[in-house]
């Protein structure tokens, strides 16, 4: 008994030492599971940072690629219409070949590389060649059409649509560690500079005071395809800036006392492009800004206002509301002051008078300023003793209809209206006043 008892031990004992190894087996497979997945969830997660990061850096990549260009483009516009020109940049031995460019076909020449830095890895290139070798799939080119006269080796752009005269297409290739990006910008010139070719294909006739041919950003140029020509009549000056040139077909003719900087050809022809009218003046506005009713006075160095057209003028410096020296009261108006108790305002746009006759006495919309000239641009003044605007000693009433002068104690008058009186605030004349 004693040995079946000490062998039924032995084997009890083998057996849980059997259990404990398929145990301990068991709980291995399950952490090495467990860490599989959690280096792949840590692997995964740090894959998609790593992506957020060059997603979020790759687009300013491109669009400082795009910009150089644009630069570029704004010295020269006929910059890219060779199909020769390039602009690449990179850095930290970016990988490109992921974009589909073979590196060994890449321009080296300095002028194609660009002085902009970047710390991190990252690479963009911009070509206007349509053939450009560095590509090994499709090839993202792009094309400027920006100059009418000076057209590109081909217009039509990588997806095979015409890009229209006027316009240009700025495709870059954008590479930030693994993430590639090709990004297109479609660019039109604003009707001003080189670009502009204001003129007519029939015969030009200027009528004026001055005559002024500038641009803010580029050669103006001012031409005629009509064989009759040019004829510019100013009574005054002839000025031409910024290299600009008056052009024809046929015959320059300008005459003013004085001129400057013309340089005027004959001979010549351009191409005028049609231009819809409806479109260029859909977004011009020529209705009236309306001018706050009431009185206006000088004093010192500010105009002040008050909508009551009966107010003291005496009180002026006491009224809530005024104007400061150069500050505008309503868009197309502004105030400037010649000094103690004197100013002028200058209208550069159309304006209209507040009025309403259905209003109460003192808010009619009577305009009375004290003290002020009245200026329709830089130097025209449209108040003297010869103007259509009532006036009497250092006071303006300026009615919403034309009114003739009345002299220093009478009256003006116009058509349809009742008049009623206001004295002026500096002199011993005074003027009648008529509202329609």
């Amino acid at each position: 008994m004693k040995k079946i008892d000490g062998l039924i031990k032995k084997l009890f004992k083998k057996k849980i030492k059997g259990f404990a190894l398929v145990t301990v087996l068991m709980i291995t497979a399950l952490l090495l599971v467990l860490l599989v997945a959690l280096i792949s969830l840590t692997s995964n997660t740090l894959y998609r940072s790593t992506a957020d990061v060059e997603r979020s850096s790759i687009v300013p990549v491109a669009e400082a690629g795009i910009n150089e260009v644009l630069l570029k483009m704004k010295q020269n516009a006929l910059w890219g219409t060779n199909g020769t020109e390039k602009l690449l940049m990179r850095f930290n031995d970016q990988k490109v070949s992921i974009a589909g460019i073979n590196e060994a076909n890449l321009p080296s020449d300095a002028t194609s590389h660009t002085q902009l830095s970047y710390e991190n890895k990252g690479f963009y290139y911009i070509t206007f060649d349509p053939n450009d070798p560095a590509f090994t799939g499709t090839r993202y080119y792009s094309v400027n059409n920006l100059d009418r006269d000076t057209p590109p080796p081909t217009t039509l752009s990588w997806r095979g649509k015409t890009v229209p005269a006027g316009m240009a297409s700025i495709v870059v290739t954008a590479v930030v560690g693994n993430t590639v990006k090709h990004i297109e910008a479609l660019v039109s010139r604003s009707p001003s500079g080189s670009n502009l070719v204001s003129g007519s294909r029939g015969k030009i006739n200027v009528n004026a005071k001055d005559f002024m041919l500038e641009s803010l950003n580029g050669t103006p140029s001012f031409h005629s395809n009509s064989s009759d020509g040019i004829v510019i009549n100013a009574s005054n000056s002839v000025t031409v800036k910024d290299g600009g040139t008056i052009s024809a077909r046929g015959p320059v003719s300008v005459t003013a006392p004085s001129q400057s900087g013309i340089d005027s050809q004959t001979g010549v022809t351009k191409n005028v492009p049609s231009m819809d009218l409806d479109t260029l003046t859909s977004k011009i506005d020529f209705a009236p800004t309306p001018i706050p009713s009431g009185v206006y006075v000088v004093s010192g160095n500010k105009l002040y206002y008050n909508p009551d057209d009966e107010a003291d003028p005496n009180t002026a410096s006491t009224w809530t509301k005024s104007f400061d020296d150069t500050q505008e009261i309503v868009d197309g108006l502004k105030f400037f002051s010649d000094g103690s108790n004197k100013g002028k305002l200058i209208g550069t746009k159309n304006l209209i008078v507040d009025y309403n006759s259905t209003r109460p006495p003192g808010k009619t919309g009577n305009l009375i300023i004290y003290n002020a000239t009245w200026t329709m641009g830089e130097n025209e003044s449209m108040v003297d003793d010869e103007s259509v605007w009532l006036a009497g000693g250092n006071s303006l009433i300026i009615e919403p209809a034309m009114a003739q002068w009345g002299g220093s104690s009478g009256g003006g008058s116009s058509g349809g209206g009742s008049s009623g009186g206001s004295s002026s605030g500096g002199g011993s004349s005074s003027t009648s006043s008529t509202s329609t």
